[in-house]
């Protein structure tokens, strides 16, 4: 996949429209709590400024359902991004409109502007042509950086691309792309991909792809419940989605003959509920008591994990091994994170509670790279694609 980088686009006093990851977590007074994306958007914005461009950047906040919901405004992440830019951002009140056309007018080159969130529209979600086209008439160039949102066939992902000019690929999308393809082409052995977590829907489709690929696969949170329920093991009243059951019997079933050797917990550490309070204890084997819930994996399972993981060369890993919200529920994903970090290998992260828990647990910098996005990453590690990469190869030209 040949891409055009903003680094090689002619951007100089043009109005450049950069679709970044602005998806972060606020407190309750509408403050960032966990910058890891919105900084590693900042070689890109940087660039595009310092190029003298008109910098017009768009992204989205959570998931409005009533359209422009104060709660779920860009306007703190646009002061977030002046203290980590150490320049100001204009606001802009809405991503298309009259109004903002009149602020991209009076952008001086360098200067940068910040659009309102996407989804305030529902046509950015649903695709719309028109939505679109209105988006694209920003801008003179069309830049996507926003790698944790490019599976999602989305307007400002899928739609601007066909309407812009020229376009191309940020800093952070060639980071992604660079270290997803040497897991997906030329993984050194033993290669163990780690997969934990929930959203376990979204994952079931990769285990079935990597149970081909990789030497070992390990498999921890409710992603590893759900096996375990499929092998016909009690777990509790842990929340497992039982349409999924039988899905997971059948990957399962065609992993007996398939390259992997799938590991799952061989004991848990158990609560009667979920909370900052729980009192976990540890269980006698893979079954979870009827009244409890799943909240860590064991100190068996600790143990043989390590051992699978230690003398790998290259490791993928999505999804916490447990709870590990909960201060007494992050011992296996810990666990994990240094056993991975114990000896040299090719190790990349990925997934909004993993890299999140890294990050705040001094793991981040023993990893070769912690991506973006979880199920982005997913489907591109098995498609080698995603919509928002092949709308700039094959883009019709307006």
């Amino acid at each position: 996949m040949v891409l055009k980088t903003i680094e090689h686009l002619p951007i100089t006093g043009k109005r450049v429209l950069l679709r970044a990851g602005l998806n972060v977590p606020l407190d309750s007074e509408w403050r960032v709590v966990d910058d890891f994306r919105l900084k590693q958007a900042l070689p890109t914005i940087r660039h595009a400024a310092e190029r003298k461009a008109k910098v017009i950047v768009a992204g989205h906040l959570g998931r409005p359902t009533s359209g422009a919901d104060r709660a779920f405004s860009l306007a703190p992440v646009a002061h977030r991004l002046e203290q980590l830019l150490g320049q100001s951002i204009a606001m802009a009140g809405d991503c298309v409109g009259r109004s903002v056309h009149e602020q991209v007018d009076r952008l001086q080159p360098g200067e940068i502007l910040l659009l309102e969130n996407l989804r305030f529209h529902p046509e950015e979600s649903n695709n719309d042509e028109e939505f679109a086209r209105r988006l694209a008439s920003l801008a003179d160039v069309y830049v996507n950086d926003a790698f944790s949102v490019s599976h999602r066939e989305h307007a400002s992902i899928v739609g601007v691309g066909s309407h812009c000019p020229t376009t191309g690929i940020g800093f952070l999308m060639e980071k992604e792309l660079e270290a997803l393809s040497r897991l997906r082409k030329s993984p050194a052995s033993p290669f163990v991909v780690i997969v934990g977590g929930a959203k376990v829907r979204t994952k079931l489709h990769a285990i079935r792809h990597f149970v081909k690929t990789c030497d070992a696969l390990v498999l921890g949170g409710l992603t590893g419940l759900t096996m375990l329920r499929a092998n016909g093991i009690g777990v509790g009243r842990s929340h497992i989605d039982q349409d999924l059951v039988e899905e997971a019997k059948v990957m399962l079933a065609e992993s007996r003959h398939a390259r992997a050797k799938v590991f799952v917990a061989k004991d848990h550490l158990v609560a009667e509920d979920l909370n900052q309070d729980a009192s976990a204890r540890a269980t006698k084997d893979a079954s979870i008591p009827d009244e409890c819930v799943g909240c860590d994996i064991g100190p068996r399972t600790v143990d043989d994990f390590t051992r699978i993981i230690r003398p790998a060369r290259t490791i993928f890993w999505n999804g916490p091994m447990g709870a590990s919200e909960l201060s007494t529920c992050t011992h296996g994903t810990k666990a994990v994170a240094e056993a991975i970090t114990k000896e040299a290998s090719y190790n990349v992260a990925g997934g909004g509670d993993t890299v999140s828990y890294l990050v705040r647990s001094g793991f981040a910098t023993s990893f070769s790279h912690l991506s973006t996005g979880g199920g982005a990453a997913w489907q591109y590690l098995v498609d080698g694609s995603l919509p928002g990469l092949e709308v700039l190869q094959n883009r019709k030209k307006t």
